[in-house]
């Protein structure tokens, strides 16, 4: 290849190991745009051993075709070379002929990802499996018709019987899905449920029936995570547990804010000097199992590190005394691989850190900062005043000393008698942090008498943060939204959930205008308030950020003026064409047809216009997608302006409200509809 004379090198002279590794980072739709080029990539695509082995069409998959996926079953030998493969954002595929027809030929698969293939019953998944002899790894929709418990695992035995390792996404009170698991299983190893809640959304107060005692000999790893997972699934779990004392339950570290879950592996290592934190726990009529409280190993860690550390941090106290303290009484959780790693070694830097803790005006959050250097996410809660009248309590340290380091502890403020807030010395503690969300949960309305809101302005001085959510927080004005677009020049993410509750929504609209122009790297934007004016204020400013790749926003606002709304979503879309993720509501007017099908008609316009068949946008209720949408004249039209969101084959980790609307307005709002109360790979 000639790379520094003035000969010319064109892609046929790539050697071909180089060309594949480049095609590797191309998922197998992507791949087939190459293969139609010419007969060498074609043959390059469609034959080679090693492009061939992994097909993933998750990404895009609503962009897929049936010929798409066809074309790579269609040689028998091709078929032999084929061992893992993706179709779960696909969303047109269905059960029967079109799967035999495609996958079912790959007869030498061991990784198959079928979830979103909704299959009519136990007899036609079991029809499909037997079709995959040498899977191990399975992630599917379980069938939601529940089928005689005997007949299942009649099914099953054999597809199932095979398998090291699945992920479930099932109906959270079906009653044939754990006992098939139980009695075919046997080789498994690893299993993630993704609890759905009942068709009606409302919890049973009865208990599913426990079904023998057979045990799973060699599983290691259990999760799940979703609607009701420890009245229901903790119980069917523990029932096909092997050796109880040997496991470890992590308290549904790394879960989410309304779906707890829980994680148990057994056999961990654990440090010696660490044995302590995990707390015997006794599960109803079950054996001891082992628990390790976050809280608890996150002060120990730091006890071991560090010299003269408080004995108890206020921010690690349980609202409960023991380990089976409810859910919501957790006051901090740590993802799960590290807390493992920390079990395993004290001195591990935690880079995550969710806590539930009311951050007062001299509390010792600020130590936790600095016992854990390498923080990059956190999520805090309220940020307080000192109570008037009450006397200010002495100064602690701003730092800890290390045990191995030979420093003396300063027991003092060493800046000339500076009081500052614990939040502020927080900040100069943390200096690497990325990411970082202030939600405040309850379901009372927040008092802004009690929050130090001028501690607020003090964000910007986190300069490396690249992604920002706030939720609830009742500020006074958008001020320090400004700041922040100014001194965060890397900021990426940014979510703003119902913060102007204070009757100066439309000065706050104006900041966070002036903040959006302010930026130029914002790649995913959430917004959401009850009373807004001048939305398409805040599309004009987005559009000064050409990364911009998701808009999701939930408002309501009367006698909107739409004409100037669709020609800010025009320059919106011409300026920003990464833009794929279009997500708008107006809550006041979402219920009026004419209003939405006319915005639902000039966005399709638009897509046209620009030819962005990627493009995906809803002008729809987000908690109804069945809203029928009708044409000019009257004639009814399909609703597929819909956001396709993939569903990745591992959902459990705390990768903080990556879709706060989701995860925390949703049940906020249905509690206030006194339908269901609550509110995090």
């Amino acid at each position: 290849m000639d790379v520094g004379g003035s000969g010319v090198t064109n892609i046929f002279s790539v050697p071909h190991e180089m060309l594949v590794n480049i095609l590797l980072y191309f998922d197998a739709r992507e791949r087939l745009a190459f293969s139609k080029t010419c007969t060498k990539f074609k043959n390059l695509v469609l034959d080679d051993a090693e492009l061939l082995r992994n097909l993933d069409f998750s990404r895009n998959g609503w962009l897929t075709t049936m010929e798409d996926v066809q074309v790579y079953f269609t040689n028998e030998t091709r078929n032999k070379l084929i061992r893992k493969v993706n179709i779960s954002n696909i969303f047109w595929m269905r059960p029967g002929e079109m799967l035999r027809n495609t996958i079912g030929k790959a007869v030498n698969l061991v990784d198959v990802n079928v979830m979103g293939i909704r299959f009519e019953d136990v007899r036609q998944l079991g029809s499909f499996l037997a079709l995959l002899i040498h899977v191990k790894k399975l992630i599917l929709d379980w069938p939601e018709p529940d089928e005689d418990v005997d007949l299942s695992i009649d099914v099953m035995k054999t597809p199932f019987g095979k398998l090291n390792y699945l992920i479930a996404r099932v109906r959270v009170y079906s009653i044939n899905f754990f006992p098939t698991v139980q009695f075919c299983c046997n080789e498994l190893v690893d299993l993630r449920v993704i609890a759905l809640p009942s068709q009606d959304h409302e919890l049973k107060q009865n208990s599913w029936r426990l079904y023998g005692h057979n045990r799973l000999k060699k599983l290691k790893i259990v999760q799940a995570h979703g609607w009701d997972v420890h009245r229901t699934i903790y119980r069917h779990i523990i029932n096909m547990l092997p050796d109880l004392t040997q496991w470890t339950d992590f308290q549904m570290i790394g879960t989410d804010f309304a779906n707890r879950g829980f994680y148990l592996e057994k056999n961990l290592d654990i440090s010696d000097q660490l044995l302590s934190t995990r707390v015997a726990n006794n599960i109803e009529n079950f054996p001891v199992l082992w628990s390790v409280l976050s809280e608890s190993l996150v002060q120990e860690t730091v006890k071991l590190n560090y010299e003269k550390a408080p004995k108890d941090f206020c921010c690690f106290r349980r609202t409960g005394a023991d380990a089976a303290s409810i859910a919501n009484s957790l006051p901090l959780a740590l993802r799960v691989e590290e807390a493992k790693r920390l079990l395993k070694d004290p001195g591990y830097q935690i880079t995550f850190l969710n806590l539930e803790h009311d951050i007062e005006a001299y509390c010792d959050v600020h130590l936790v900062g600095i016992a854990f250097p390498n923080l990059r996410d956190l999520i805090l809660y309220r940020i307080l005043k000192a109570p008037e009248g009450v006397r200010q309590r002495e100064l602690l340290p701003r730092r800890l000393a290390s045990r191995d380091s030979g420093a003396a502890s300063t027991s003092r403020d060493e800046s000339a008698g500076r009081r500052e807030h614990s939040f502020q010395i927080l900040i100069d503690n943390t200096p690497q942090l990325r990411d970082l969300t202030i939600c405040f949960t309850e379901n009372e309305e927040p008092q802004p008498e009690a929050w130090d809101l001028d501690s607020l302005l003090h964000i910007a001085r986190w300069r490396h943060l690249t992604a920002l959510r706030l939720a609830y927080v009742p500020i006074l004005d958008g001020r320090f939204l400004i700041e922040i677009g100014r001194s965060c020049e890397n900021l990426q993410i940014l979510v703003l959930i119902d913060l102007a509750k204070t009757g100066q929504s439309i000065s706050y609209m104006n900041d966070v205008s002036d903040m959006l122009t302010r930026c130029r790297n914002i790649r995913e934007f959430s917004f959401s308030e009850e009373d807004t004016f001048g939305v398409f204020n805040l599309l004009t400013s987005l559009s000064c950020n050409p990364k911009l790749e998701s808009v999701d926003i939930l408002f309501c606002e009367e006698r909107e003026n739409l004409s100037r709304l669709v020609a800010s979503m025009e320059h919106l879309l011409h300026t920003c064409k990464m833009l794929n993720k279009f997500k708008y509501t107006n809550v006041w007017t979402m219920d009026r047809v004419l209003y939405r099908n006319y915005l639902v008609g000039e966005l399709r316009r638009i897509k046209g216009d620009l030819n962005r068949p990627e493009f995906q946008f809803e002008v729809v209720n987000p908690f109804c997608k069945d809203i029928v949408i009708f044409g000019p004249d009257g004639e009814f039209l399909e609703n597929i302006d819909i956001i396709h969101e993939a569903c990745p084959p591992w959902y459990f980790n705390c990768r903080k409200l990556n879709e706060l609307t989701c995860r925390i307005i949703f049940p906020l709002l249905i509690y206030k509809n006194n339908v269901f109360g609550g509110t995090l790979q």
